[in-house]
């Protein structure tokens, strides 16, 4: 029994060990973005249908990004979805923010028909496109640190 409770322990404080290391890096990774990095223009296009439990947390991790320049489009498939009353009153709060109605798919999926949809309505500044599942809670960083591969050239 004793046997037990030790290698239980030891993997305990292994654990934590290990995952307070991991934020530690990648606190101090973000902190050290290299110096004159570009912040292009970003949108952002998310296929939403219905309203889930957490949409209020995905759409306010996603209009309250830490990035200078991008915009958040969500496509729901027509005006009786029910996320569309909260998406509309959510992106009137914010700048980056709008609410785009894809209309009914012909064929194929309606993800895919919402973000081709989505597409064709892109700002002439835009330099990068971002995909999101509107289940996704991003972190204040996400979008900066999804895109900063690409700004620095890799």
């Amino acid at each position: 029994m004793s046997v037990i409770i030790v290698i239980t322990t030891i993997s305990v404080v292994f654990c934590l060990i290990f995952g307070l290391l991991r934020l530690y890096l990648a606190t101090r990774l973000r902190l050290r973005k290299p110096e004159g990095v570009d912040t292009p223009f970003v949108e952002v296009l998310v296929p939403v249908r219905g309203a889930s439990v957490c949409l209020d947390k995905v759409v306010h991790s996603l209009l309250e990004q830490i990035y200078p320049n991008f915009k958040i489009s969500f496509v729901v498939e027509d005006e009786h979805d029910p996320a569309l009353p909260f998406l509309q009153s959510a992106c009137n709060h914010q700048p980056h923010g709008t609410v785009l109605i894809a209309g009914h798919a012909e064929s194929g999926a309606q993800k895919n028909h919402n973000l081709s949809f989505a597409s064709t309505f892109l700002s002439p500044e835009t330099q990068i496109v971002v995909t999101c599942d509107a289940n996704s809670i991003a972190a204040p960083y996400w979008l900066d640190s999804l895109t900063l591969p690409i700004r620095i050239g890799q």
